[in-house]
């Protein structure tokens, strides 16, 4: 895990619609359906840089968002990771995260 730079640069990319359809991150729905997928801090973490990134909020020292967000230490980078994992974001070097807007609906849990 590569660690977060001081600054970080935000922007958004629209995403293609999914077979299953997306939902705006903002949503009580994606609430519902990522929350448990991708833990509270990643959800919060990526509800936060969708709200600012829509308010062209697009520079974040890192120290100040993880301490708005109650993320210190690892805790910011590993949310970050989070949601690269679930391609809800990407990093793109640099200090640039894209944060993907609209999300897509999640796959169904797998019952066995």
């Amino acid at each position: 895990m590569s660690d977060l730079p001081a600054t970080l640069t935000v922007t958004t990319s629209d995403r293609p619609p999914t077979l299953r359809g997306t939902l705006d991150p903002l949503s009580f729905q994606a609430e519902e359906l990522w929350l448990p997928v991708i833990g509270p801090s990643a959800y919060l973490l990526g509800q936060r840089l969708v709200r600012d990134a829509r308010q062209d909020i697009l520079l974040h020292d890192r120290e100040e968002l993880g301490f708005s967000l109650g993320m210190r230490g690892k805790l910011l980078p590993k949310a970050v990771e989070r949601l690269e994992y679930f391609n809800l974001a990407l990093r793109t070097g640099n200090g640039s995260i894209t944060i993907f807007d609209p999300w897509p609906i999640p796959r169904p849990p797998r019952r066995h």
